[in-house]
């Protein structure tokens, strides 16, 4: 395990065989010994830390790679985590049946048709997801 100690003796070594990394080390000194706490909750930290920097989409792709993560996991995740305006979780059956309610459809609208609907909603269809969610849960 990399102690405090290791790390000065390391740092020594190296600074001792590579000049360029020596420079480096006499410029800022030695490194600081950044750790994080082992588990599962880091190991997830780390995984998500790098979606905010990438597209919907591409967060999207990322996410859904994952065994076990679909697409409406990974909506919600951009949705409710990561605030993203534009996302619309096409699977809910919540926004479903607030959808009909809130425009009056005689059917319960499929995933396709709903998906459709929420196309004029764009770009901000996480928030029309929000509204319809208020609707649902304040349904009486």
């Amino acid at each position: 395990m990399l102690t405090k100690k290791k790390l000065a003796q390391g740092v020594a070594e190296l600074a001792s065989r590579d000049g360029d990394l020596a420079a480096v080390i006499d410029k800022h000194g030695q490194p600081p010994l950044w750790s994080r706490k082992p588990g599962f909750p880091t190991l997830v930290q780390i995984i998500l830390e790098g979606l905010s920097r990438l597209s919907d989409a591409e967060a999207k792709k990322a996410l859904t790679s994952l065994v076990g993560i679909g697409r409406w996991p990974a909506d919600i995740y951009l949705l409710m985590a990561l605030r993203r305006p534009d996302i619309w979780p096409k699977g809910d059956l919540a926004l479903a049946k607030a959808a009909q309610q809130v425009k009056g459809l005689e059917a319960l609208p499929d995933q396709d048709q709903l998906e459709e609907l929420a196309e004029s909603w764009q770009p901000w269809r996480a928030v029309a997801a929000r509204v319809l969610w208020l609707h649902y849960l304040s349904r009486d």
